[in-house]
This record gives C-alpha cells, sequence and structure tokens, in this order.
C-alpha cells in the first residue's frame, strides 16, 4: 500500500509537478506571447512611425525636388522668352534693315529709270528738234532755192528787160545821133 501511496503520491507529485511546469508554461508563453505582442506592436507602431517619417521626408524631399523643378522652369521659361525676344528683336532689326535697303535699291532704281526716262524723252525731243530742223531746214533750203531761181528769173527778166532798154535807149540814142546829125 505504501509503495501505492508513493506511486500516487509520486503521481500527484509528478502530476502537480506538470501542472506547475504547464502552468509556467503557459505562463511563460504567455508572457512570451505577451512580449512578442508587445515586440510587434512596438515593431509596427516603429514601422508605422518610420514609414510615416519617411513618407514625410520623401513628401518634403518630393515638394523641394517640385519647387526646384519649378523654379528650374520658370528660369528657363524666362530664359526662352528672353532668348525669343532677343530674337524677335534680332529678325525685327534684319527686316527693317532688309526693307530699308530695298527701299533704298527701289528708290535708286527708281531714280535711275526716271532718269533713263528723261534722257529718253531729252534724246527724243533732241531727235524731233532735229528733225524739225531738219525738216524746216530743208523747207529753206527750198525756200532760198525758190527764192534764188525766182531771184534769177526776175533778174533774168530785168537783165532782159534792161538790156531791151538799153537797146531801146541805144536806139533812141542813135536816132538822136542821127537826127542831130542831119540837123547839123
Amino acid at each position: 500500500q505504501s509503495q501505492n501511496d508513493e506511486i500516487s503520491r509520486l503521481q500527484q507529485v509528478s502530476n502537480d509537478r506538470e501542472r506547475t511546469i504547464s502552468e509556467e508554461f503557459r505562463t511563460k508563453l504567455s508572457q512570451v506571447k505577451q512580449r512578442l505582442e508587445n515586440i510587434k506592436e512596438q515593431f509596427t507602431i516603429n514601422f508605422d512611425e518610420k514609414l510615416k517619417s519617411l513618407e514625410q521626408k520623401h513628401q518634403y524631399d518630393i515638394q523641394l525636388l517640385k519647387e526646384k523643378h519649378q523654379h528650374e522652369l520658370d528660369s528657363l521659361k524666362n530664359e526662352l522668352k528672353q532668348l525669343y525676344d532677343i530674337e524677335i528683336t534680332a529678325q525685327t532689326q534684319y527686316y527693317n534693315q532688309s526693307v530699308e535697303l530695298l527701299r533704298t535699291e527701289n528708290r535708286e532704281l527708281c531714280d535711275k529709270y526716271e532718269q533713263q526716262l528723261q534722257n529718253i524723252r531729252e534724246q527724243k525731243q533732241i531727235n524731233e528738234r532735229e528733225i524739225q530742223y531738219e525738216n524746216d531746214l530743208q523747207k529753206l533750203t527750198k525756200e532760198i532755192q525758190y527764192n534764188r531761181l525766182e531771184h534769177e528769173r526776175q533778174l533774168n527778166e530785168k537783165n532782159l528787160e534792161l538790156k531791151q532798154k538799153t537797146n531801146e535807149c541805144d536806139h533812141l540814142r542813135n536816132e538822136l545821133k542821127e537826127i542831130e546829125n542831119n540837123l547839123h
């Protein structure tokens, strides 16, 4: 019996011990679970905080990059506008100079054309005058020839008439001499 009691007691002790170990194990397991839960929470909190911190840092960095890019973009826009204004000014000056040069060339060509036209008109007037002078000269030459011929004709007539008169006069003188001779 004592052996049974002893076995029973040992079983009881063993059961108690098992229960104690089991409780201790449960307690330790519970503590480990709690610690794991705490670590998990802490890790989650730390991770979330780090993630938020990283997100904030990234947001800040992204904002800085956006501002930097916006500043660079604005700077490039201003530079592009200045270059565009310079290009427009240069093109405007070039076109104005080209237009002024063309106007000058056009004026010179118009003046040259006008001078040539004036020269042609003057030459035409000179030619017309020369033709008129030539016509007038021919007319005068014809008139002079006609007048000379007329004058020669008249002179011939006068000479003829004078000869006739001279002949008559000679005849009359002769008659007068005869009469005088006869009267003497």
